[in-house]
């Protein structure tokens, strides 16, 4: 039973593929790889900025050091605390936007995202390289 259930599932995913704007895209490998991944992309990605422009990071670690994958925050640049959320662009241009959980929506959002938002101040102050 369970060959037949695949091979049906098969034959489903065999009709699907990335939208043609991702053929040959500079990110497309962001659409190939899994979500947890992709995450890790984009804290990777946000560490990365930070240590270009000066900003210091940290990542939660465990009792031995290692990086923790569940933790209430993902990163604190400059001693302040972050939600990183990754989204890639759909097929309309537009983003999906991925809901904080609720402890974060009153610490970060309303906190964080005023006027003296360090990565706010970052963006004003930089150009982005292509």
């Amino acid at each position: 039973m369970a060959d037949g259930v695949a091979a049906i599932l098969k034959r489903i995913l065999a009709t699907y593929d990335n939208d043609p704007k991702w053929r040959g895209a500079d990110f497309a490998r962001v659409k190939n790889i899994s979500n947890t991944q992709v995450g890790d992309v984009g804290q990777d990605f946000v560490v990365a900025l930070c240590e270009k422009y000066g900003f210091e990071t940290q990542l939660p670690t465990d009792d031995q050091g290692r990086t923790r994958r569940q933790n209430p925050w993902d990163i604190k640049i400059n001693g302040v605390t972050f939600e990183v959320k990754t989204a890639t662009e759909d097929v309309k241009g537009a983003f999906q936007p991925h809901p904080l959980p609720p402890s974060l929506r009153r610490d970060t959002l309303h906190r964080h995202l005023a006027q003296r938002h360090p990565l706010r101040r970052m963006a004003e102050s930089h150009s982005c390289d292509r």
